[in-house]
């Protein structure tokens, strides 16, 4: 069976949505764009794994559910603590909260326009 690379493409496009809302934020450094892409690096193919063990057990409109108001806090908090580790970071959890809701509402949109 083929390994299926189906998630690097919005992994890529969240990392490039979110670090150009860090920048816009004002994390302008390479180390915090870096932290910022290895931060997606590191949370999205979790999310996007657990997502689809869910899609296996439970009903499409469960899993949305599960996902927008229990997992992707729960990418906001690690991502937000990731950012911690950034000296020239400021305001972690709010930046988390500012580029996943960016990144949400862009594949909410998307979502809508694409069906």
């Amino acid at each position: 069976m083929p390994a299926d690379f189906s998630f690097l493409i919005p992994m890529a496009l969240t990392a490039v949505i979110e670090m150009g809302v860090g920048y816009l934020l004002g994390i302008r450094s390479a180390r915090g764009q870096l932290l910022i892409a290895l931060a997606n690096i590191v949370t999205n193919p979790l999310l996007h794994l657990i997502a689809g063990l869910l899609y296996l057990r439970m009903d499409l409109s469960v899993v949305h559910v599960v996902i927008y108001l229990v997992l992707e806090p729960l990418v906001i908090l690690l991502e937000g603590w990731i950012y911690r580790m950034g000296l020239d970071m400021p305001h972690p959890y709010r930046n988390s909260l500012i580029m996943n809701t960016v990144t949400i509402a862009g594949g909410l949109l998307w979502m809508l326009l694409s069906h």
